[in-house]
Order: C-alpha cells, then sequence, then structure tokens
C-alpha cells in the first residue's frame, strides 16, 4: 500500500516549487558614465554642504570661529554659491545627459 503522507505532500506541492525565480533583467544601455558623474557630484554636493553649514553657523554665532581669515562669511559665501552652481549642479546635468540621451536615441552607448 501506498503512504497516504508522501501522496498528500506532493499533492500540495506546487508544480513551479523547484524552478528559480525569474531573475531581473539586465538594462541594455551602459550607465557607468552616469554612475561615475552621480559619484562625483554627490561628493562635490557634501563639500559645499559643509561650506553651507559653515555659513549657517555664522548667521547663528557671528563669532563662532574666532575671526580665523579664511572661514568668514565674505569668503565662504561664493565659494558656496560657486560650488553649487558649478560642481554639484554641472555634475548632475552630465550625469542626466549621460543617463537620459541613450534612452531618448534608442543607442546603446555614447561615443566621441
Amino acid at each position: 500500500m501506498e503512504d497516504p503522507g508522501a501522496r498528500s505532500a506532493s499533492v500540495l506541492e506546487s508544480p513551479l516549487a523547484h524552478e528559480e525565480p525569474p531573475r531581473p533583467r539586465a538594462s541594455p544601455f551602459p550607465d557607468r558614465a552616469a554612475r561615475h558623474w552621480l559619484l562625483s557630484s554627490i561628493v562635490w554636493l557634501t563639500v559645499v554642504d559643509l561650506f553651507g553649514l559653515v555659513l549657517a553657523t555664522e548667521f547663528v554665532t557671528p563669532e563662532a570661529f574666532g575671526g580665523i581669515s579664511w572661514l568668514s562669511f565674505s569668503r565662504v559665501r561664493p565659494s558656496h554659491v560657486n560650488g553649487v552652481i558649478l560642481a554639484w549642479l554641472t555634475m548632475m546635468y552630465f550625469c542626466a545627459l549621460f543617463y537620459m540621451l541613450p534612452r531618448l536615441f534608442g543607442a546603446r552607448g555614447m561615443w566621441s
């Protein structure tokens, strides 16, 4: 006679139980250049945010840095503004271009 426990286990088992789950499809577009621009923009954002933190500290307590000349408001503010405009935003624009242009034009990569 058959073992009733063995039969019920095979009935309850899904026919797809032994198959591997589907793997996520790899993107057909190479995003390595966009990733490098993104990482660079994150580094620059961290640097210019630190300048912004110095500025905010000087707004709250003007004598916080004890008169250190290179941390004065008039020197840090232009560095913060130029850093945001020229460093962070420029890197993000190039990241967006390297990410979107291959998808927009249907190209597999960008070459010069």
